[in-house]
């Protein structure tokens, strides 16, 4: 029994509770007042709960026993709404023990909902675990985009997409990993950017990028000394 509790979820459990309550009220007219009381907050419970549910389908996780908990109590609530509809009204014994049943499984399931298991309270931690689950696999994505776009621009460095493995700058001068200055080093290596711009972009992008921060690399300065001349 509790195997197949646990594999139904918990808005049909209610919904069978809700059924049954409504079938029990055209036949025992006696227990109207209370199965009435019963229904309304049966049917005031439902849409919290299928909203728990999906939060719980959109989080992943296993039934929480709060969960089970709540199901066992919705299935205990049935079984006992179909027996106090099987009751004749003549049987005053049946009827006073079923009407005390009925009492304490309203006040059970008002305690169960207002006090051990806050309806409210769980839809706002599940919202939230919700939007930090969402918030971390966005920056999973951001981190592995960033270090796929350097391998994708030059795929011949993947294993070392930065190229930080075969040189090194040392004291501003370009060496090998044996400390070595590497030979053929031009005035445009000395620019970190230039220098940046060869180790990531492929070998296939024209050199006319790299000859324009060429060409601007003292523009600042220059500009700054006319400035000064036309100033005076």
């Amino acid at each position: 029994m509790a195997e197949v509790i646990l594999q139904v979820t918990l808005e049909a459990v209610a919904r069978n509770l809700l059924e049954a309550v409504s079938e029990a009220k055209e036949r025992a007219f006696r227990f109207e007042a209370l199965l009435a009381d019963l229904e309304s907050t049966v049917i005031r419970l439902l849409p919290k709960i299928a909203k728990i549910e999906r939060l719980s389908r959109e989080l992943g996780e296993s039934p929480k026993d709060e969960i089970q908990k709540m199901k066992q109590v919705l299935v205990d609530a049935r079984q006992i709404v179909c027996k106090c509809s099987k009751v004749a009204c003549w049987d005053c014994c049946r009827r006073d023990r079923y009407s005390k049943k009925l009492l304490q499984l309203h006040a059970a399931l008002r305690w169960l909902i207002e006090v051990e298991l806050p309806v409210g309270q769980s839809e706002d931690l599940m919202q939230i675990l919700l939007e930090v689950k969402r918030i971390r696999q966005s920056q999973t994505n951001n981190i592995s985009a960033c270090f796929l776009i350097p391998i994708l621009l030059n795929p011949g460095t993947s294993a070392d997409p930065f190229g930080l493995g075969d040189d090194q700058r040392r004291n501003g001068h370009l060496v090998d990993n044996a400390g070595i200055p590497r030979s053929g080093t031009t005035e445009d290596d000395q620019l970190p950017a230039v220098s940046g711009l060869r180790r990531i972009l492929p070998s296939s992008i024209p050199s006319l990028l790299i000859s324009l921060l060429s060409l601007f690399r003292g523009f600042p300065t220059k500009w700054c000394h006319r400035y000064r001349i036309l100033k005076r």
